[in-house]
């Protein structure tokens, strides 16, 4: 309870200073930055967010919204429930495991490892 005082009374003070989110330094974590699955370099999809949206909705075929597919192969992974959950797990290990996803991208077959 005394910490939610103690952070209101914070806030209502920066408020009052008319500070900006952007005027507080963030101190960044250097962990993060040499993990390759935090990395986004010349607009390449990230692994981690795939690899969560694979996890979490990968029901749907979300992580392949994700990747750039037309809207008809997540409403077959809707329909299916990912293949019976087969698809889901098979795109999860080529998410881990391949070093670069983008060869995967704006694939509109329902396989994700078939050629264009």
């Amino acid at each position: 309870m005394q910490l939610l005082k103690i952070t209101t009374l914070i806030i209502v003070v920066l408020i009052s200073f008319n500070v900006s989110a952007k005027d507080i330094p963030i101190k960044k974590s250097k962990l993060f930055s040499k993990i390759k699955l935090f990395k986004k370099v010349d607009n390449k999809h990230s692994k981690f967010i795939a690899a969560s949206f694979d996890l979490t909705l990968g029901m749907f075929g979300v992580h392949r919204l994700y990747l750039g597919t037309k809207p008809i192969v997540p409403m077959i992974y809707a329909i299916t429930l990912g293949g019976g959950g087969f698809l889901v797990v098979i795109d999860m290990g080529i998410i881990l495991f391949s070093k670069d996803i983008d060869k995967y991208c704006n694939n509109n077959s329902i396989f994700m490892w078939n050629k264009q």
